[in-house]
């Protein structure tokens, strides 16, 4: 039998899709809020529920993008316009911008986020986005590495007790990394796409990186996403 083909999605397809996990990550970023308000409370204890749960939520924002990127994964990322224009537009573009929308957008989910993001934006540290389909490949090395280090089983809580300001501060910047990519992407659909700016994808990704690569590291993982 011949190799049946695969129809690549429409546009609305792609959009209904991206908005749903858009939703999503901001749902996150919702949840992370609450939990971080909780924690910060007078005489909270931080319980194995809690740290699991911030974990996971890394891991979900990783999913996320993933599907994000590829919202049918059939494959053919090289067909999809969106993905084709941020490449283009990240490898010809010098970002020279403050990044204070970016800013100004995480807090509206909550401080802690743009307290990371700022953080993030006055480190600055060198890391190159190549293109959609490799951070989509980061997105599933960070998952398979996490599966190895966090499963409920292998959770060392008190390890993350004893270094819990670390943990939060990357699962933060997963969180927001992943919010602002699927946020600025989705503008790529809007009727007017002058709006659409590659610059929040560009630092979107470099924050998921980066936040996820110290995840790993936390964990003493044996490969990491920018070694």
């Amino acid at each position: 039998m011949g190799k049946k083909n695969i129809n690549f999605p429409s546009e609305s397809a792609l959009q209904n899709d991206r908005s749903t996990h858009l939703g999503n990550a901001q749902s996150y970023l919702h949840e992370v809020r609450q939990i971080n308000y909780r924690l910060t409370g007078p005489n909270t204890k931080l319980s194995d529920q809690d740290i699991f749960r911030l974990l996971e939520l890394s891991d979900d924002c990783a999913r996320t993008l993933k599907k994000y990127l590829s919202p049918r994964s059939n494959n053919a990322m090289e067909k999809d316009a969106l993905l084709n224009k941020i490449d283009k537009e990240i490898s010809q573009t010098n970002i020279n911008t403050d990044f204070q929308r970016e800013i100004d957008w995480l807090r509206s989910f909550g401080e802690c986020f743009a307290t990371s993001c700022e953080d993030f934006v006055g480190s600055n540290p060198p890391i190159r986005v190549q293109s959609m389909q490799e951070l989509y490949k980061q997105s599933i090395r960070f998952r398979s590495q996490f599966g190895e280090l966090y499963s409920k089983k292998k959770v060392k809580f008190q390890v993350i007790r004893d270094n819990f300001d670390n943990y939060r501060k990357s699962v933060f910047q997963v969180i927001c990394g992943t919010a602002l990519v699927c946020d600025d992407g989705i503008k790529y659909y809007k009727p007017r796409k002058e709006a659409f700016s590659t610059d929040s994808i560009w630092l979107g990704s470099r924050i998921f990186l980066f936040g996820g690569d110290k995840i790993l590291e936390l964990g003493n993982a044996e490969e990491k996403l920018l070694s």
